[in-house]
């Protein structure tokens, strides 16, 4: 639990391999910096951590963070994440993902954010605070497939 500090490198912990979880949200960071994370030692965290909570660190990607094979839950909330493309990416990575919370973050906005990300990642059992259940999934895939479906017969 490193919250409230003034970490501005999540660093020195390449010899760590057995950290399930960690709190760095809400770090007194210079104006205009984010939260950086040294490539060792999210390697060396790769394996065992299942609980991240990065929120509220002007942290504007999560492409970096995606060598997280054992996620579980993600709090990122009030950040600057806006890219869409950005998180779907990594969210093919996190195949244990159950739940992320992006709240407060400009992504949070776009048009079908939601349904994005629950067709996205077959894993997360829970958005935002709020449960993905298994009909809403369902119904996401179909209106996926027939979409695509829709536009394959309009190009032929």
């Amino acid at each position: 639990y490193l919250g409230g500090n003034c970490i501005t490198v999540v660093e020195g912990l390449d010899k760590t391999e057995k950290i399930k979880e960690l709190h760095i949200e809400n770090q007194h960071l210079p104006l205009g910096e984010k939260l950086l994370f040294d490539p060792r030692s999210l390697r060396s965290l790769a394996k065992s951590l299942s609980v991240l909570n990065i929120s509220n660190n002007n942290i504007d990607e999560l492409e970096e963070l995606a060598v997280l094979e054992n996620l579980s839950y993600l709090r990122a909330t009030d950040n600057q994440l806006q890219n869409m493309e950005d998180v779907e990416a990594v969210l093919n990575k996190w195949i244990k993902l159950r739940r992320m919370d992006l709240m407060g973050n400009p992504i949070c906005h776009k048009p079908k954010y939601r349904d994005r990300i629950v067709v996205q990642s077959q894993t997360l059992e829970s958005l935002d605070g709020k449960e993905i259940k298994e009909m809403e999934r369902q119904f996401l895939m179909n209106w996926k497939a027939s979409k695509a479906a829709r536009k394959k017969s309009k190009e032929r």
